[in-house]
């Protein structure tokens, strides 16, 4: 079996060596970003920021843009993982100013199992469970709810909706990238949860493919939106970074 992160590495390591090794893959980034949300609805700013990329590159470092990008794909059709944030992580690439640490995935695993595996048999008589993650880095406890979600019999395309929120553009891109590629439904917004100043939002490809705009218009009174302040624990009076709703 192929392994798609080394490989990524490897191609990543001798692509567009006369730049910045963080600039890279943040072009990269901003690239696959373009190219996955300007294939359903059209966004000028991000057809701008990979024109500039072709600017700044020689011709062979953007067919290895494309070529990564096919890495990232069959990475995750392999298996669920978070490709993209074990690749961060090991190129060392995260912000030290911001404590930046991605959780494992065999962690994200975990909690989700732990605290959400035993509750799927309710969604036998619910139409899908809405995620919010207000700090979602690269998506990795989204993803593994969707894994735990599937493995409990339930089909996340489905019945899962997803609400993501990250102040790092590069985290809440790859989150959009890592979802939209699993066929995860959600919308990710670059912002801050606490404050509540937010630029953008993008919709996965899961949102368009799978009738979920017309399934959120009818279900719409009865979710509960992401409160874009802090989120406070009943029970504990802390702030919650991973929550759940049924729809009923």
């Amino acid at each position: 079996m192929t392994d798609h992160k080394k490989e990524f590495i490897k191609l990543f390591n001798r692509t567009a060596n006369y730049v910045d090794r963080y600039q890279l893959f943040s072009d990269f980034i901003d690239c696959a970003t373009g190219a996955i949300h300007n294939r359903f609805v059209h966004c000028d700013d991000l057809e701008e920021k990979y024109l500039e990329c072709v600017k700044r590159y020689k011709p062979e470092d953007m067919m290895n843009m494309s070529r990564l990008l096919t890495e990232v794909v069959m990475g995750l059709d392999q298996k669920f993982c978070d490709f993209l944030g074990d690749i961060y992580m090991e190129l060392a690439l995260g912000n030290k100013w911001r404590g930046q640490v991605f959780t494992p995935y065999h962690l994200s695993q975990l909690c989700a199992q732990l605290n959400y595996g035993g509750q799927f048999q309710e969604l036998d008589d619910r139409p899908f469970v809405t995620v919010q993650e207000p700090a979602c880095g690269s998506g990795s406890m989204v993803i593994a709810f969707a894994e735990t979600m599937l493995g409990a019999g339930h089909n996340p395309q489905e019945k899962m909706w997803a609400q993501c929120v990250d102040v790092d553009t590069r985290c809440a891109q790859m989150t959009f990238i890592q979802l939209s590629l699993l066929g995860i439904p959600a919308k990710v917004t670059i912002g801050n949860s606490l404050s509540g100043e937010f630029s953008r939002t993008m919709y996965t490809s899961g949102y368009y493919l799978f009738g979920w705009s017309t399934k959120l218009k009818e279900y719409g009174n009865q979710l509960k939106e992401p409160q874009l302040g802090q989120r406070q624990d009943r029970k504990t009076s802390q702030l919650t970074l991973f929550d759940f709703d049924l729809a009923s």
